[in-house]
């Protein structure tokens, strides 16, 4: 029998580990507490037996595993007619998934082929790039950015005025006027005021028409890393999507965003999946690079868990509590009075 006493023993990043755990039958299965203590480390396996037979049952995530994933996952815009006139549209195809040395050494021990967890999540659909959406008031206007200005009063004016590239817009009689580097809630005012150098007794209304493109790089163990040009509305996560994300040896756990040399945001992916937590995303800007670093330490789960697969680690040690809850957490047919524990250590032959 084996029982998660309150101690966190600690899986060296060079030992693999194979975790078995049981199934509770009758009235006990509903008193199950899963354990908080125990650490999972890098390279670890933990498999989970439901009933009678191991593994009985197990569903994996749809179209995460690399013959579920076709050649061909992300194909021209089923939005591309209805995207604003110039507005980026992705028309780029994605290369197999692919594995990794640790996907297979589960699959050799266990005989199974596990998914990677959150991979899918780039796989299946197309990704449009941003349009048509609400500017933001904190939105920096910039060139090839168009100005919907609309005046009434003294003189009736529509205009549509596309930033050049020097910064600038030019309003009849009233001349040019820069407007690169302010904000969207800050352009009514500013034209108001250079308009009335010429006209009294007017109203203005100034908004953002189409708004211009950016170019952004996305390097490192990217499923395809290259240059993309996205929405000057596009954010990180909205930028991965529509590039195809991290490859199989990529990390979806330490993303980084790379501005003028310094990192501007670390992103978590897992954090998005698990929780929806969007506090790293960050809106880019033109020459930002994207970069994603090799995946860090994985752990395995299966067995009686609704969803079995491969997970990264964000540290080299991590409660094991915090691993099973992205997997879902342990059933009440689950126990860890069937636990076992199988270690490689890569120091021993």
């Amino acid at each position: 029998m084996l029982f998660f006493k309150s101690m966190r023993p600690s899986m060296p990043s060079l030992w693999r580990t194979l975790l078995l755990l049981g199934g509770l039958t009758g009235p006990a299965a509903a008193q199950f507490v899963a354990p908080s203590s125990v650490t999972a480390g890098p390279g670890s396996a933990a498999a989970a037996a439901a009933g009678p037979t191991a593994g009985a049952g197990l569903t994996a995530f749809p179209g995460m595993a690399p013959g579920n994933l076709p050649a061909g996952l992300l194909g021209t815009s089923p939005n591309a007619d209805q995207a604003a006139p110039g507005a980026p549209v992705l028309t780029t195809t994605l290369p197999p998934l692919g594995s990794n040395q640790f996907r297979s050494f589960v699959q050799d021990t266990t005989g199974k082929t596990l998914p990677l967890y959150g991979y899918n999540l780039f796989g299946n659909n197309s990704f449009p790039a941003v349009s048509d959406v609400p500017v933001p008031a904190n939105y920096i206007i910039g060139p090839a950015d168009e100005i919907n200005l609309r005046i009434w009063g003294t003189i009736d004016l529509a205009l549509n005025l596309t930033v050049d590239r020097h910064g600038q817009i030019t309003v009849p009689r009233a001349g040019p006027l820069t407007v690169a580097g302010i904000r969207s809630d800050q352009l009514e005012a500013r034209l108001k005021n250079h308009i009335a150098r010429v006209f009294k007794n007017f109203e203005l209304n100034a908004t953002l028409g189409r708004l211009r493109s950016i170019q952004v790089f996305v390097v490192g163990q990217a499923r395809k890393p290259g240059v993309f040009t996205v929405s000057s509305m596009s954010t990180l996560i909205s930028a991965l999507f529509e590039s195809g994300g991290p490859a199989a040896t990529g990390s979806m756990r330490q993303i980084r965003l790379v501005r003028g040399g310094k990192t501007e945001s670390t992103l978590d992916l897992y954090k998005f999946i698990h929780s929806g937590d969007t506090s790293a995303d960050v809106r880019l800007l033109p020459g930002d690079v994207i970069v994603i670093p090799p995946a860090g330490p994985r752990v395995a789960l299966l067995g009686a868990l609704d969803n079995p697969a491969i997970y990264e680690l964000a540290q080299k040690e991590e409660p094991l509590s915090g691993v099973l809850a992205f997997s879902g957490g342990l059933q009440v047919l689950t126990t860890s009075h069937r636990a076992r524990v199988e270690r490689i250590n890569a120091s021993q032959d």
